[in-house]
């Protein structure tokens, strides 16, 4: 209902510059299936650099539904998607933010749901490499693959997940985690060596009501949650669960709990 969609294309596939909207997308099986996308908009401005997308784009849904006929349904509100690439031949970075207004699985509301990343300083060529050798399936060189992460690595890039989270029932579940490298990495035993390079830091806020809910999921979760709080890995702050994790010099710190890397 109330489709239009706009594409240009350069004659060797290696421009996209497209835009589209639809009112009302429903696909049904024979046995009862059904997925629906209402109010959908997108846009995106790319260009293919050596292997590599380059550019912008957007994808929105106003809603989101599916059922399966058999019991299984779940359905989710204003989903946002927009991140792209940048850089040239040399470095590139990418980045990325997801959104989910509200989406309801198991009788079981969520809201808010964030996940936003981005990496730094990625080798261009080694990044293009990667994923030429990944598309091969089961028959990818190990050696080769090898051989591509290790230039992605010397150029020293940063990850950071700057931001996930989501609002359940019993809370608000965050976490952030931040990865860097020092400017000139010492290669010799990678990936051995790597480890007392990385400096990262990461902090975790779960809600004490939310462990039921996974235990339900997942039994023994609880059990392994008491475990980690009696080994000081996780601490009550309030009605939370927290961990507060560093990473320098090949040591670990978790809550202040020092736990040194076994190398």
């Amino acid at each position: 209902d109330d489709v239009e969609i706009d594409f240009d294309i350069s004659d060797k596939g290696e421009v996209v510059d497209g835009q589209g909207r639809s009112g009302k997308l429903s696909i049904h099986g024979n046995d009862g299936e059904k997925i629906v996308l209402s109010n959908m908009t997108f846009d995106a401005d790319l260009e293919d650099k050596d292997g590599v997308w380059f550019g912008d784009s957007t994808v929105n849904f106003a809603d989101f539904s599916f059922e399966d006929a058999r019991g299984m349904s779940f359905g989710m509100k204003n989903l946002n998607l927009q991140g792209g690439n940048h850089g040239d031949a040399k470095s590139m970075k990418s980045a990325a933010q997801f959104t989910i207004g509200e989406f309801n699985v198991a009788d079981m509301t969520f809201e808010d749901f964030t996940f936003d990343y981005s990496i730094d300083n990625l080798d261009t060529q080694a990044v293009s490499a990667l994923q030429a050798v990944s598309k091969q399936g089961p028959q990818v060189d190990p050696t080769a693959a090898l051989e591509h992460l290790k230039k992605i690595v010397e150029m020293s890039p940063s990850i950071n997940i700057n931001e996930l989270s989501v609002q359940t029932p019993q809370g608000k579940v965050q976490a952030d985690l931040h990865v860097n490298l020092p400017d000139n990495v010492n290669m010799v035993f990678f990936p051995l060596s790597l480890l007392p390079q990385v400096q990262a830091d990461s902090n975790i806020r779960i809600p004490k009501d939310v462990i039921p809910m996974l235990d339900a999921l997942r039994p023994g979760t609880a059990q392994q949650t008491e475990m980690l709080v009696q080994g000081g890995l996780i601490k009550l702050d309030g009605n939370d669960y927290v961990s507060v994790i560093k990473m320098d010099k090949g040591e670990i710190t978790v809550n202040g709990v020092v736990m040194p890397l076994p190398f």
